[in-house]
């Protein structure tokens, strides 16, 4: 629930700090309609985005136990000779 919540206003915030990012940057004049419409643009996708992300843990399909076993580290202490050959 506060996924829901914490979206949009995240947003808001992202759109707001590009906005001055641009106008600091020079990117987009002060008195560009760009100045409005990026918090409105971050608002909205933060809504959207919070809306369409799943809740709480995920299910996960099936236990994970694929019933596979690992198999055994082979002794290669044959193949490593004392004399450094």
């Amino acid at each position: 629930m506060v996924k829901r919540i914490l979206g949009p206003i995240f947003g808001l915030l992202l759109g707001i700090f590009l906005a001055v990012d641009f106008i600091i940057f020079g990117v987009i004049a002060f008195d560009s309609v760009l100045v409005v419409v990026l918090p409105v643009v971050g608002l909205v996708l933060g809504g959207v985005l919070a809306f369409t992300s799943p809740l709480g843990k995920t299910s996960t399909v099936g236990t994970g136990d694929t019933g596979d076993t690992i198999a055994e580290p082979q002794d290669d202490s044959a193949a490593i000779t004392s004399d450094g050959a």
